[in-house]
């Protein structure tokens, strides 16, 4: 069953806004970063929008994710996503064995079959060091290092491609693809840190094209006057008011920025309700 997805609003409402992206700065998206749709899932100063699985020693502080000692598991998103680019910085010193997980359910059994297992470790330490998917594919080169590292990665449908600081490490395909899951940061042995997580969901199509009220039906009988600004921001004004979207969705990720101007003003988002029903 597919479910609606709409908008109630009592005042100025949708705005370009990028005031939390303090370009080049850790733990920030750039505007270039926001207008191409990326999430910042590690905001630099608190663990929201992750949960542990088992008990070891989290902790955020100085902008990083880090973590030495406890019982092995992830710290994983409050979140599951399909396809994406993730970004992640990482860093670690020798003898270090941890890992990003990838479309992963809490508590992974086997990272052959039920999860995909970014390793970072040592050639010392593992037979698939840093740059290789556990149990699946040996990545390329070596890449022991304790300075910061940056892994971008890309998975879409069954196909895996994970760069190293810009350099191609692992182009993997899996047949048998696991399509849905937790991003998960791993303790298993030693120091581990993380900075700058960030993803880009893939296969997003706009539902406002920044000119018009197509595809939107403003409810009857109130107040609210919606229209579009000549920048192709969805503006409301005069008093209480709700706009629908008329396309029906039931799983999705709902991106878009907003702007308030105003003292008092009380407005939101409304998901998953019955079309034609007052809020």
């Amino acid at each position: 069953m597919k479910i609606c997805v709409r908008l109630l609003a009592w005042g100025l409402f949708w705005f370009l806004s990028a005031a939390a992206a303090r370009c080049g700065e850790p733990n920030t998206l750039s505007p270039d970063e926001l207008k191409d749709g990326w999430i910042l899932l590690f905001d630099g100063e608190t663990d929201y929008g992750w949960k542990a699985a088992s008990p070891a020693n989290w902790k955020v502080a100085d902008g990083v994710i880090s973590v030495s000692s406890g019982e092995i598991g992830l710290l994983h998103t409050t979140s599951e996503f399909g396809d994406y680019v993730l970004k992640v910085d990482f860093r670690n010193p020798k003898g270090t064995n941890s890992g990003i997980f990838l479309r992963t359910p809490v508590v992974p059994k086997d990272p052959q079959t039920d999860c995909y297992e970014l390793n970072i470790a040592d050639l010392s330490v593992s037979p698939f060091p840093t740059g290789s998917f556990v149990k699946r594919q040996k990545g390329e080169g070596n890449h022991d290092s304790t300075e910061w590292r940056t892994y971008t990665i890309r998975a879409e449908g069954g196909h895996f491609t994970v760069d190293l600081d810009g350099q191609r490490v692992l182009d993997h395909v899996d047949p048998k693809p696991v399509l849905r899951g937790f991003i998960g940061l791993q303790y298993n042995q030693g120091l581990v840190e993380f900075r700058n997580v960030k993803l880009k969901p893939l296969g997003l199509a706009s539902i406002f094209n920044g000119r018009d009220l197509t595809g939107w039906k403003p409810y009857p009988g109130k107040p609210s006057v919606f229209s579009v600004t000549d920048e192709g921001a969805l503006n409301v004004k005069n008093g209480s008011g709700q706009l629908e979207l008329q396309q029906r969705y039931a799983d999705f990720v709902l991106q878009l920025e907003i702007f308030c101007n105003g003292k008092h003003l009380n407005s939101g988002i409304f998901f998953r309700n019955i079309p034609g029903e007052l809020l």
